[in-house]
């Protein structure tokens, strides 16, 4: 990666003599992405990546803003945010893309990532990239507020419906089929969270009928098991179907 960035053959041995001689640099070794092959073609199971000093980087930051042009630093930047990419490291893509206010590039790593963020559990991280976001491209956007939404269910059962709702109505506007039934699921699904008043589900399921004769691609996931629960009143049965649902 820094050959590709620098176009410095011999970049690699650079870093390895700065971290061997303690040069405020470390070398770590990180795990390969699963599947990830090396040029031989066999997977390979980790690979050196070398990390500066926070200090000497912002040494270096600083230095490159006062002797580069600034079009010349934003190529830099541009180029390192696609190989951190093309790498899987959006961690660090992430911070990049901010600097160059890139926000559609920004948009689609958080609409590629939202489900795996929510799946692992890092709904902090994904509540972070969602809040460096301009505001208009949250509003606009349905899984945007879908993924709000997701980042405060467990919590704010009731915040999170918020989004939900707004969710859905721009499903709607753009016949996402998916969306809505996602959206609809988990709007059930912070009723069961919140665990309190339950006479909205009744609207809810009707709708739910609505949009299900309407959108005939809608995804059948647990629709039937949860709608039947609902209304024979088994909550904790739609409990577990909501749960599977909804992700």
């Amino acid at each position: 990666m820094a050959t590709d960035l620098t176009d410095i053959a011999h970049a690699d041995r650079i870093l390895a003599s700065l971290s061997r001689r303690h040069y405020f640099t470390d070398r770590r070794v990180q795990p390969k992405r699963a599947g990830e092959a090396g040029q031989s073609g066999q997977v390979e199971q980790a690979r050196l990546a070398y990390q500066y000093h926070p200090l000497f980087r912002s040494f270096l930051l600083a230095r490159a803003k006062e002797s580069l042009p600034e079009t010349q630093l934003q190529h830099v930047q541009r180029r390192a945010a696609d190989l951190l990419t093309e790498a899987g490291s959006l961690e660090d893509t992430v911070p990049l893309l901010c600097t160059l206010e890139d926000w559609d590039q920004f948009a689609d790593v958080i609409r590629a990532q939202g489900a795996t963020l929510v799946a692992q559990g890092r709904t902090l991280t994904l509540q972070d990239w969602l809040s460096r976001l301009p505001s208009d491209m949250i509003e606009q956007d349905g899984w945007f507020q879908f993924w709000q939404g997701m980042c405060v269910l467990p919590f704010g059962p009731v915040q999170s419906r918020v989004h939900f709702e707004q969710a859905l109505g721009l499903f709607k506007s753009r016949h996402d089929a998916n969306g809505v039934f996602q959206a609809w699921c988990s709007v059930v699904a912070t009723f069961l969270y919140g665990w309190g008043n339950f006479a909205p589900l009744e609207e809810w399921i009707a709708e739910a009928v609505l949009d299900h004769n309407r959108l005939t691609d809608v995804p059948q996931y647990n629709f039937v098991s949860l709608w039947a629960a609902l209304l024979q009143g088994d909550l904790p049965l739609a409990a577990q179907h909501a749960e599977t649902a909804s992700i």
